[in-house]
């Protein structure tokens, strides 16, 4: 008797542990389903690919393709990060790479001190006409947008020691929502120069006359470096994409903001000159194409704001992921088209 009553004790201590454990094993057999589930879902993803050390920013990018990427990397400097915001850097240029490879990592480096996650657009004009500025801008806004929403085919080349591969991968870059038009020639250097979400009102004019080294004299100077909403952009409808050669897009642009109703900003407590911003344009190498500056037809378009961003006419030759010191860019060579019968375009 005493015996029976042990067992039946042993048993009934027993109960809790033995569904515990049966419990256990349906948890594990769900978990192993849902992740096969999950891998198999993940393998359906169109072969996108993160852009390696691009600091993608987690709020924007969708968690399957984090995942398969294995990374997303917050920016450097967190003190005064925009949690929702994401600059893209627009640089057009013509066969720059001296200056660019000086700019990238100076930039890089300037905004992840300032907490501002970003990607990087240069636009290489490679065709026989005049140099466009305008014109690049626009493409690489639309180009930004384009590699944001979309992708873009990349060459990608792998070896096994003996053979070059070549494959086509799609790249898919953060989103943005604000641009920076920087020339390639100029580098900040004061760490007041903020190139943070810009305000309501317009755009932020980052080194206006009263800062500029050199434009000192010209009062309503409107280059170089401008930071502007994305939406204030499109507002505006961009560039004129009428001026070849140096000189007249941003005093078309001015004008353009201001009707729109938008006041240009200015930063404010900075150094100015060469305290400022440093100037790697070299005269000599790369002399201005001002031919056409003082033309009356090319004046008279200040005026007219003909064209814009939706009516840009260019060709994409081809894409290229750039690293210069570890960072990364989308270098994007484009032919621009211009009816030389009307436009002072020609070389």
């Amino acid at each position: 008797m005493y015996g029976q009553m042990t067992l039946l004790v042993s048993l009934t201590r027993m109960q809790p542990h033995y569904f515990r454990m049966r419990w256990r094993k349906r948890y594990m057999l769900l978990l192993l389903l849902l992740s096969i589930a999950f891998f198999y879902f993940l393998g359906r993803i169109d072969r996108f690919n993160c852009v390696s050390g691009s600091h993608l920013d987690c709020s924007s990018t969708p968690f399957l393709l984090l995942i398969k990427c294995g990374l997303c990397v917050p920016p450097l400097n967190l003190r005064s990060s925009p949690v929702n915001h994401r600059l893209a850097v627009i640089i057009p240029f013509r066969e720059r790479f001296t200056e660019l490879h000086y700019l990238l990592p100076h930039l890089a480096e300037f905004l992840n001190n300032q907490g501002v996650s970003h990607s990087f657009y240069v636009v290489n004009q490679v065709d026989t006409f005049r140099f466009n500025r305008a014109a690049l801008l626009n493409v690489g806004v639309q180009e930004s947008l384009e590699a944001e929403s979309k992708g873009v085919l990349l060459k990608v080349y792998t070896t096994d020691g003996q053979h070059i591969r070549v494959d086509f991968e799609r790249y898919l870059f953060p989103r943005t929502d604000y641009l920076v038009l920087h020339d390639v020639d100029l580098l900040p250097l004061d760490p007041a120069l903020s190139y943070s979400w810009p305000p309501e009102t317009g755009p932020v004019h980052l080194i206006p006359a009263t800062i500029h080294p050199r434009y000192y004299w010209v009062k309503n100077y409107f280059g170089g470096v401008v930071v502007i909403r994305r939406e204030h952009f499109n507002r505006v409808n961009g560039f004129s994409n009428s001026f070849w050669g140096w000189g007249w897009e941003d005093d078309e642009f001015r004008l353009r903001v201001l009707r729109s109703g938008f006041s240009i900003n200015t930063p404010s407590n900075v150094t100015y000159g060469f305290k400022a911003f440093r100037i790697i344009h070299n005269d000599i190498r790369h002399s201005r194409d001002v031919k056409t500056y003082s033309h009356p037809e090319v004046k008279q378009l200040v005026g007219e704001l003909r064209g814009g961003l939706d009516t840009t006419n260019y060709t994409v030759v081809a894409r290229r992921l750039l690293h210069i010191d570890g960072v990364p860019a989308l270098l994007i060579d484009v032919s621009l088209r211009c009816n030389t019968n009307i436009l002072i375009c020609g070389m």
